[in-house]
């Protein structure tokens, strides 16, 4: 199991960036279309996620990374992406550094998505292999990790 919430990762990060940005200013300088496309972007993530969240509770399994998974789902934003709330999060902090015009937050997306790879996913990924077996593996055959 993680010891981090994903979550808090993904906020560090964000919070990071917000930070970097207040002392050492770094922008896209195209104000306009990137705050556009970043609300956007929020939108649609937030829409995935929750399509997703909806699959958890159908399947009547935890959303939890610190409790087992007792059911592998794979309708839904699963048959896209083996892990659309990671995905999901990863473009919110996309579309935060876009509308709030923000390239550091743009930038520390590479150590975050890093870490949840490490810490996170492949955790996950060991746990589901030896629970549900031949089942996981079929199906990382047909839905890639991220998109």
């Amino acid at each position: 199991m993680v010891r981090v919430p994903p979550p808090l990762i993904f906020a560090a990060g964000i919070g990071a960036g917000i930070l970097l940005h207040n002392t050492w200013p770094l922008s896209f300088h195209f104000r306009p279309w990137t705050t556009s496309i970043g609300l956007a972007l929020i939108a649609l993530a937030l829409s995935w996620m929750l399509w997703a969240l909806v699959c958890f509770r159908r399947a009547r399994t935890t959303v939890s990374p610190f409790h087992a998974s007792n059911a592998l789902i794979t309708a839904g934003p699963f048959g896209y992406s083996r892990n659309p709330l990671y995905l999901g999060l990863s473009v919110i902090q996309i579309g935060i550094g876009l509308a709030s015009d923000n390239l550091w937050m743009l930038l520390l997306l590479v150590p975050v998505v890093w870490l949840i790879q490490v810490a996170v996913i492949t955790r996950e990924e060991a746990f589901l292999q030896y629970k549900f077996g031949d089942d996981y593996q079929a199906y990382t055959q047909r839905v890639r990790r991220w998109f």
